[in-house]
């Protein structure tokens, strides 16, 4: 679990000193001088590899890190390099913001948060049906709590703009709030292994996450620490904005000698350190001790001992990855905290979304990075226009006047008076042509960020040439194909953060418990599950029984694929025969977007007699079976009427093409008849002015 989730921090950041608030939580600061345990030879070993670990991922992400920060700065419209602006200001010429990257990266992301993200738990066994259909429910019930879209949303946006975004899943031991939680985490605070190359984080050595604490709340985390940490917020001083935080990780890559103290707020730098430690361990596995096998054996577990006494379960000796969670603070010579994880996943409990990674490298990147220098452009030739218009350039002799300001003043106004001496010359020229220029570019530009982001008019609803419905949708379809790695690396992430939820919900909800389900059309269903008694079906509902699967529907990926093949079975039921469409309505309504459509599928489903394909007809009663071996053999007649109906189209347009063939041939020899009659016509006649010439010279 994190560090920042076993205290309440709303009752120790108040106005007395941070003395006086240590006091009062009953904390001596003079006192706790640490845990002996973090001072051993093992601890201590530890901490000095981590703490090599923590100074090469700050260095080797210090220069993408900048990068990354100036993404963003695009993205909000600070895309100007200072020194671009200074020479702009001295100039006299005003810096513009034509923020075109951002409409492009919120499409994205407003595609993303209208899609209908749906997922199911599936069973490892067949008699388990039921139990991984109320994990299924368990899982939308915290999905509701803990408000994952917007957390998703929130990483996918981190993903889009900069390359990449973290989730963040554990168990926190607030008795008042749930037990665990799902969250977006700033990648602000995250140093992931740089050596790593697996989407899913599964092959990383480390990851980091730092955060500023106030120094009474860090005390109140580790209060045998309180000297020590008294001491390293003294010693690490205060970093007062979001820039320096990037500026003091990239510039001092050690980070322990701050000085840019705030002397009104103590507080101190804690860092957490998740990583991976290879042990020799002792496995327990069993086919019946549910979600225990694979777990680490414990031989203090009096459960575990007697699973294996009474031969449910075994052991076997394994070299397996064991992850740690480190905890210390910058300035301190030991660490706070360094335990084995809780978690039975044995994961990095952090998610990450990605956007784009460089071959190369592997460093992060998104939809921004490639578009900047063409952001960068716009804005500066549309800087450049402004000036180019609202100025003129004088061509004077030298002595044309004696007052040089007042005649640049009235030459740059529109109803301005030039006054010269006479016999001077004096020419004003305007500069409407190169400002035409910078301005053609422009458009140009700005069709180079909607392809470099997949981003078209089209898109964005806006009127383009295209004036056909398949025109539009084949345009549209194009920006989204551009697109489709962003979301393919979402469902990725989504897909690994809901395995490791279910692996949470199995470990950490083990009591009897009633939840409340809200379902799509807001109708409330309560269930209740690890019951001490059987329920009136008699069953127990034992969610940590047995082990499951957790699956993102792909259809939700597909959408756009989903809605020509719903498009297609529209147009195909207007020709077939009506006894044959009415059994395609309930498989057209599943693949529409309507809500509350599964009402509508059950109800069509209930008139015509069909069955749900997905289900499983072994396990139900014989009526059902029987109705499900005649809604078969009607299915299987009624593809033979429409391989029949398909049959006699083809023939009706092969014999329609036969004889339209046969027509044309006709219509071919009645042409070359003609023409062959005009032709000999006109022998015959040219035949007879011949003769008739030959015939007057020879009586001449």
């Amino acid at each position: 679990m994190g560090v920042w989730d076993n205290i309440d921090m709303g009752h120790y950041n108040e106005a007395p000193t941070d003395a006086q608030n240590i006091k009062d939580m009953g904390i001596n600061p003079d006192q706790g001088r640490g845990n002996p345990k973090m001072r051993s030879a093992e601890v201590m070993r530890r901490f000095r590899r981590v703490k090599a670990w923590w100074h090469e991922a700050r260095t080797l992400h210090a220069d993408n890190r900048k990068r990354r920060l100036k993404d963003h700065d695009c993205y909000e419209g600070d895309s100007w390099d200072q020194m671009d602006a200074l020479i702009l200001e001295s100039r006299g010429q005003k810096k513009v913001n034509i923020n075109r990257i951002k409409p492009a990266i919120d499409w994205i992301k407003g595609t993303q948060r209208r899609m209908r993200i749906d997922y199911r738990v599936l069973p490892r066994q067949q008699d388990d049906a039921k139990n991984a259909e109320i994990k299924t429910k368990i899982m939308k019930y915290y999905s509701d709590v803990n408000h994952e879209p917007y957390h998703r949303s929130q990483a996918f946006s981190d993903a889009i703009i900069s390359g990449l975004g973290w989730l963040e899943l554990g168990v926190r031991d607030d008795p008042e709030d749930e037990p665990i939680y799902y969250r977006y985490e700033d990648w602000i605070n995250i140093w992931e292994d740089k050596y790593s190359v697996e989407l899913d984080y599964s092959d990383a050595r480390y990851l980091f996450r730092r955060r500023k604490t106030d120094l009474d709340i860090a005390v109140a985390m580790f209060p045998d620490h309180a000297s020590d940490l008294i001491a390293a917020a003294a010693k690490a001083g205060e970093i007062a904005s979001y820039d320096e935080i990037i500026m003091d990780d990239d510039t001092d890559v050690g980070g322990e000698d701050e000085e840019l103290a705030d002397q009104t707020r103590s507080r101190v730098t804690l860092v957490e350190c998740w990583y991976i430690q290879p042990e020799r361990r002792t496995i327990l596995t069993g086919e019946d001790i549910g979600t225990l096998s694979g777990r680490v054996y414990q031989k203090d577990n009096e459960y575990m001992a007697q699973l294996v006494e009474s031969g449910y379960a075994s052991t076997f000796d394994a070299v397996k990855k064991t992850v740690r969670c480190m905890i210390f603070a910058e300035g301190m010579d030991h660490p706070l905290q360094d335990q084995e994880s809780v978690y039975a996943h044995n994961r990095i409990p952090f998610i990450p979304v990605w956007g784009y990674r460089r071959k190369r490298s592997g460093e992060s990147y998104g939809v921004t990075r490639n578009i900047i220098d063409i952001q960068d452009d716009i804005n500066k030739r549309w800087s450049k226009s402004l000036y180019l218009l609202s100025t003129n350039r004088i061509i004077a002799d030298d002595d044309a006047t004696d007052n040089w300001d007042e005649l640049y003043l009235q030459a740059n106004r529109p109803d301005g008076v030039v006054r010269k001496k006479r016999g001077a010359e004096v020419r004003i020229e305007t500069n409407a042509n190169l400002a035409q220029g910078h301005i053609e570019l422009m458009s140009l530009d700005a069709k180079l960020i909607q392809e470099g982001t997949g981003v078209t008019d089209e898109n964005m609803g806006r009127q383009t040439n295209a004036t056909s419905g398949r025109a539009i949708q084949a345009r549209q379809e194009q920006g989204n194909t551009v697109t489709s790695e962003l979301y393919d690396n979402l469902r990725l992430a989504i897909q690994l953060a809901g395995e490791m939820e279910l692996s949470l919900i199995e470990q950490f909800c083990p009591e009897e418990r009633t939840f409340r389900i809200v379902g799509e059309r807001g109708q409330t269903e309560f269930v209740t599950v690890n019951r001490e008694t059987p329920d009136e079906d008699g069953e127990l509902n034992d969610i940590t029984a047995r082990k499951a699967d957790f699956v993102v529907d792909q259809q939700t990926f597909n959408a756009s694929i989903r809605q020509s093949m719903f498009d297609s079975l529209i147009e195909l039921v207007k020709i077939v025969p009506p006894e044959i469409a009415i059994h395609l309505l309930d498989l057209i309504f599943d693949l529409s977007d309507l809500p509350g459509k599964d009402v509508y599928v059950e109800r069509i489903r209930a008139l015509t007699g069909e069955t749900d394909p997905d289900e499983n007809v072994e396990d139900e009663s014989p009526e059902k079976q029987a109705q499900a071996q005649q809604a078969a053999a009607q299915e299987a007649e009624m593809a033979q009427l429409i391989q029949e109906l398909e049959l006699r189209m083809a023939m009706a347009k092969t014999e329609k093409a036969e004889a339209e063939a046969d027509k044309a041939a006709a219509e071919t020899a009645k042409i070359e008849a003609e023409a062959k009659y005009v032709k000999d016509k006109g022998t015959v006649e040219r035949a007879k002015v011949l003769s008739n010439i030959e015939n007057r010279r020879i009586a001449e």
